[in-house]
C-alpha cells in the first residue's frame, strides 16, 4: 500500500485531533513475524512489528511503518514503554 495522506475510514474511532494535529491510538505487538498494520481491534489500530521492545526499537518501527503507509511524519507521543501508544501525525513538507 502506498502513501495515502489521509487515514483509512475504518480508523475513525482511534483518531482524534489535539491542537490541530491528528493522534491515533495504537496497540503494538513487538517481536512479530511481520511488520504490518493488522486493522482495528477494540477501538485502536493494531500493529505488528518485528523489532523488539528494546531501547525504542519497536517505537521507531511503528513510526517508520505508519509514516510510510500514510505519507505523513509519525511520532510516538505517549506509551513509550507500553504496548498501548498514541502516535501523532504531521504532514511532511515535501507532500504539501
Amino acid at each position: 500500500m502506498g502513501p495515502r495522506h489521509t487515514f483509512p475510514r475504518s480508523w475513525a474511532p482511534a483518531v482524534r485531533s489535539v491542537k490541530g494535529k491528528h493522534r491515533v491510538r495504537v496497540r503494538v505487538s513487538p517481536r512479530s513475524s511481520k511488520t504490518e498494520v493488522v486493522g482495528m481491534h477494540g477501538g485502536v489500530v493494531k500493529i505488528r512489528v518485528t523489532a523488539p521492545p528494546d531501547r525504542g526499537k519497536a517505537n521507531r518501527a511503528v513510526e517508520k511503518l505508519l509514516s510510510r503507509e500514510l505519507g505523513m511524519a509519525a511520532r510516538v507521543t505517549t506509551g513509550h514503554s507500553s504496548r498501548s501508544k498514541e502516535v501523532e501525525f504531521t504532514p511532511r513538507r515535501d507532500s504539501l
